[in-house]
Formats: structure tokens, sequence, C-alpha cells
């Protein structure tokens, strides 16, 4: 049996360690062992894909103590980011839009009320009230094709983006596709 050099082991070593923290995106194993992987490296993944994104060492980044309609916030390159799974950006930008709802074209929220109200009703309605328009707008919304349909509306038209990136409106994509990072300043 040929023993391995020092050199080799650490190698070896170092690939390991890497596939540990690349896990997530290789499609390997079994969908729980993929999960329970993910949920391990997670933070370290987070970082990592963030750092990947932005063409920079993991090192220059650090995560901040706040989050962002639930996604993780990490500062970077002079900037901050919000990143999470694409399951966990969906959930975000649908907070994000449920929030600001006031905040949408009167048209747009016409095309998913009761029929017969049309853009300018909505604008009428919601006058000068703005924020303090936004429940009463949801309910709208929700006897006319639901909030479901309306978050999916504007995503589809908009983009994750759009609602997430208060910066520049991209979405920035993992390698892997599993990871978005958004800019928020």
């Amino acid at each position: 049996m040929r023993r391995k050099s020092h050199q080799q082991k650490r190698l070896h070593a170092r690939r390991k360690q890497q596939r540990i923290y690349l896990a997530p995106c290789w499609n390997r194993g079994s969908a729980k062992q993929e999960t329970a992987k993910m949920q391990t490296t997670q933070e370290k993944t987070h970082g990592e894909a963030l750092a990947a994104m932005l063409g920079i060492d993991v090192e220059e980044i650090t995560e901040s103590k706040w989050d962002t309609y639930g996604l993780r916030t990490f500062e970077a390159n002079g900037g901050e980011y919000a990143i999470g799974t694409d399951e966990e950006c969906d959930k975000a930008a649908a907070q994000n839009i449920r929030e600001s709802v006031w905040a949408f074209q009167g048209w747009f929220i016409a095309d998913h009320s009761p029929e017969g109200l049309t853009g300018e009703n909505i604008d009428a309605l919601r006058g000068d009230s703005c924020e303090n328009a936004n429940a009463a707008l949801i309910a709208l919304i929700e006897a006319g094709s639901g909030m479901a349909d309306f978050i999916d509306a504007a995503i589809s038209a908009d983009g994750r983006g759009h609602f997430l990136a208060g910066y520049d409106g991209h979405e920035l994509e993992s390698d892997c596709g599993n990871v978005f990072a958004y800019r928020i300043n």
C-alpha cells in the first residue's frame, strides 16, 4: 500500500472541504441528503455564493445584523446585499409586494380587483393616503383575483429584483442557480 505524501494529504483535505461547501449546487445523492448538506453549510454557501457573484474573496464579506424581508444581508464590495434561495426570495418579494400595494399603478390594481373598477377609481380611493390605503387595496384585490395572482403578476411584470434590489433593481444569480442576491444600497 502506497503512503500519501504530506502535500497529497493537504490537497485531498482541501478538495474534500470544497465539496462540502459546494454540495448544494451539485446534484448528488438523495434530496433529503442534499437538503441536510445545504442547511449545515448555508451560512458558508451564502457568503461564498455572494463572493463568487461579485468576483471577490469570501474574506471581504461581512454578514449584517439585520435581514431584508427575511433574507440574510451581507456587506461586500462597498454595498449591502440581501441573499437567499429561490424559495426565500419568492417569500421576500411577496412580503414586499403586500406591504407596498398602495404604490402600484391604479390600472394594475384594477386589473386584479372586482370587475367594474377602473384605475381612476383606484386612484380616487387611494387619494393622498399612500400607505394608509394599503389594507383597503388588499381587500379589493382579495375580492378580485386574489393576492397570490396579484403577486405572481407583479413579479412576472417587473421581476423580483424590482422589489428586492432597492439600489439598482437587478437580481444576481449564482452559478449553481439556487442562490440569488440583491443589492439594497
